[in-house]
């Protein structure tokens, strides 16, 4: 799969948030740790949320009950609220995450932006056996 238009939404209210990450499984910091699950319903206390799907890769900046989103997608079409749509070039790295699930070590798949404003988006955990999203098949 290979992610390539990257749409940008602006500051908007964590409610908006919530819509643009619906069906995604999302990560952030709060007190309890990192949770990963549905957007949840209000902002966490930290600087950042991620959500990814099978199409779609979210990144949420916090700022108090509003963020800053961007979505990364496999498809050019314009997405409803978008402030910017641009085809982008992007590579994939991976980090290992040795806690895993059950305790077994799993990869998490990471999507850069490659440009002049470089972003990253995380594609969460990806199986031994897949080359992971954004990957060229």
């Amino acid at each position: 799969m290979t992610w390539t238009t990257l749409h940008g939404f602006g500051l908007v209210p964590w409610q908006q948030v919530r819509q643009l990450c619906a069906g995604l499984t999302c990560a952030w910091a709060d007190y309890t740790g990192f949770p990963q699950g549905q957007c949840p319903a209000q902002a966490p206390p930290y600087s950042h949320l991620w959500g990814w799907s099978a199409t779609r890769l979210a990144r949420v900046r916090i700022d108090g009950d509003l963020g800053v989103v961007g979505l990364l997608t496999t498809s050019p079409d314009p997405l409803p609220g978008e402030t910017m749509n641009t085809e982008v070039r992007t590579d994939l790295a991976y980090a290992i995450n040795a806690a895993g699930n059950a305790g077994r070590p799993e990869r998490t798949g990471f999507v850069r932006v490659i440009g002049p404003m470089p972003v990253t988006f995380v594609a969460g955990p990806v199986p031994a056996a897949d080359p992971g999203p954004g990957a060229s098949r």
